[in-house]
């Protein structure tokens, strides 16, 4: 198994130092130090107790396994683009009530979105997707340069109509991710993340073919938060009133959604192929539809709690 996922890091983190190399004219040098490099983070990975069990359950997708969706084909050159707009502090309370990160709820009401979405098209999996969700590994005080992005896998709950239960199953995927990344320093993150997605390229090359892909999905859909300005901008006294993130969609995966935060609002943008996903603004929709049911449902409890 070890020697598996280091063939994988080398050859995945070898092209992007190599790449890196030939550009300032040291392509022998790229070469020659991608597989000691790629050892020793894979070392500090599986160092890193419960490690080993986890990428064993990754690797032949126990408790994620993406299903195959239309979320995951082949796409044409043209897009659609819808919005939505949320209140940060409505989605943190909604967090605090059932002990869930702000990440947890936004994940919980795209997953709640999806799947009316999916269902109104007939093409919703019998499985939940998975979302790849970048996550910041630079450190505190951390000023260098360049980005510093990891990946974790989680669960949108999309099999599930319940949508407390749905964002329960969200925060117990997250939390699972999260602590195997805890223990890893910033090399090894990077390593453990390039070896996650390494399936993602095999994806992204099938879709390119229009073919189905020959190995496990990686995930279904990327699913971003990205942290914006906490206080108004404004432009010669005109106040921006919305910030509205586009991200790219790619072979294999055809929609992108990602979140930014800007005082005080939570600005989403869904962007996707047109032809792989018809109506997309009704997507926007149905998030807001599952916010407002994830909203009462926790009202609810809460009454239940206070009569109890």
């Amino acid at each position: 198994m070890a020697g598996a996922v280091a063939l994988v890091l080398a050859s995945v983190v070898s092209f992007g130092l190599d790449a890196g190399a030939q550009s300032s004219g040291g392509a022998k040098r790229g070469i020659s130090v991608v597989p000691h490099r790629a050892v020793q983070y894979l070392d500090g990975i599986l160092a890193v107790p419960g490690t080993r069990q986890y990428i064993r359950e990754i690797t032949f997708h126990r408790y994620t396994s993406p299903p195959r969706s239309i979320l995951n084909r082949r796409i044409g050159r043209n897009r659609r683009f819808a919005t939505q707009q949320y209140d940060l502090e409505e989605l943190k309370r909604i967090g605090a009530a059932h002990d869930a990160t702000l990440n947890d709820v936004f994940l919980a009401i795209c997953g709640g979105g999806l799947r009316r979405f999916l269902s109104e098209l007939d093409e919703l999996p019998d499985s939940s997707l998975v979302a790849f969700v970048p996550v910041n590994v630079r450190p505190a005080g951390d000023e260098g340069g360049g980005n510093a992005v990891g990946a974790m896998l989680a669960t949108l709950g999309t099999d599930i109509a319940d949508p407390v239960e749905r964002l329960q199953r969200i925060s117990a995927s997250t939390r699972s991710a999260k602590a195997q990344l805890e223990g890893m320093t910033q090399e090894a993150i990077l390593a453990y993340s390039a070896y996650l997605l390494a399936p993602g390229g095999v994806q992204a090359l099938a879709g390119f073919a229009g073919i189905p892909a020959p190995l496990p999905l990686s995930f279904n859909v990327c699913v971003s938060n990205v942290p914006g300005p906490r206080d108004p901008r404004y432009l010669r006294g005109a106040r921006m009133e919305a910030y509205y993130p586009a991200s790219i969609p790619i072979h294999g995966m055809a929609l992108n959604i990602t979140v930014l935060s800007y005082a005080g609002t939570l600005d989403v943008g869904f962007i996707g192929d047109r032809d792989a996903l018809p109506h997309l603004q009704r997507l926007a929709v149905h998030t807001g539809e599952a916010l407002t049911a994830l909203d009462r449902a926790v009202a609810g409890d809460r009454r239940k709690g206070a009569a109890a």
